[in-house]
């Protein structure tokens, strides 16, 4: 067992305090290069028409980050890796759901129709209720024993 945990959800046990550290979005992106030579796209119905590149849903954990599935389209190009989704994407293999904070920092890659697809998701702090007052637990979690359930 773990002192902190840091997930995409809401803890399930009634033990563990929990806080919503923050949020991150994810958008679909493209290379300028694939955009170039691609199809036009307009509206979200243009992205079916397009290879994307995704999870493997199989070993997807948790289910609250699969893009793919929010948006209607079906990875052609699948990897278990985020890093490896964004290489796929840099070099041109399609449109890949890549949160903000990661294709940031890669000028080559376009968000595509920003406004009209993207998804909000938060991530949240959780400790078991007999560790949150544990003085290493405080300092890393910068909760002194104050934290919310």
């Amino acid at each position: 067992m773990s002192d902190i945990a840091i997930a995409h959800s809401s803890p399930e046990q009634t033990r563990v305090v929990s806080r919503r550290l923050t949020d991150h979005r994810t958008y679909v992106y493209a290379s300028q290069a694939y955009l170039s030579e691609a199809a036009p796209i307009a509206a979200r119905e243009d992205l079916k028409k397009h290879p994307f590149i995704g999870f493997v849903d199989e070993l997807l954990f948790p289910p609250e980050v699969r893009f793919s599935d929010a948006i209607g389209v079906e990875p052609r190009i699948r990897s278990t890796k985020v890093l490896a989704q964004l290489h796929a994407t840099l070099s041109g293999g399609g449109l890949c759901g890549l949160p903000a904070f990661i294709a940031s920092s890669n000028p080559t890659l376009v968000p595509v129709l920003p406004d009209q697809v993207s998804l909000t998701h938060s991530y949240h702090l959780h400790i078991h209720e007999d560790h949150r007052k544990a003085p290493h637990v405080g300092e890393v979690s910068n909760t002194k024993g104050n934290m919310m359930a």
